[in-house]
């Protein structure tokens, strides 16, 4: 059988605005988890190579969640285009039990 989770990563210019969009992740039930880390950013922005520190989220949920997750990134989201990576992977049933169990609480 198949255990398939999602993995969406988003990268965000402050700590509370990554922790923001995770807590109400968490709140409203459509994110498991989320880890939030800094990241040193190297990108090309009007032209130039940028280097910025920046801070990222990794969200864990369930593939039916997977629009509210955007739209909620989105609309909460302080850059004119984020980054907003979606991840289908498949993971052990133990975990993929915890997910379930956690958004179904």
């Amino acid at each position: 059988m198949s255990y398939s989770i999602l993995i969406i990563e988003s990268t965000f210019s402050s700590e509370k605005e990554a922790q923001d969009v995770a807590s109400f992740l968490l709140k409203t039930k459509i994110a498991a988890c989320v880890q939030v880390y800094i990241v040193n950013s190297r990108f090309y922005w009007d032209n130039k190579l940028q280097s910025e520190a920046e801070w990222s989220c990794k969200i864990k949920s369930l593939p039916r969640h997977k629009i509210d997750l955007l739209n909620a990134i989105q609309e909460r989201h302080s850059y004119d285009v984020p980054e907003i990576i979606v991840y289908d992977v498949h993971t052990t049933q133990n975990y993929y039990d915890w997910v379930v169990a956690t958004l179904s609480r």
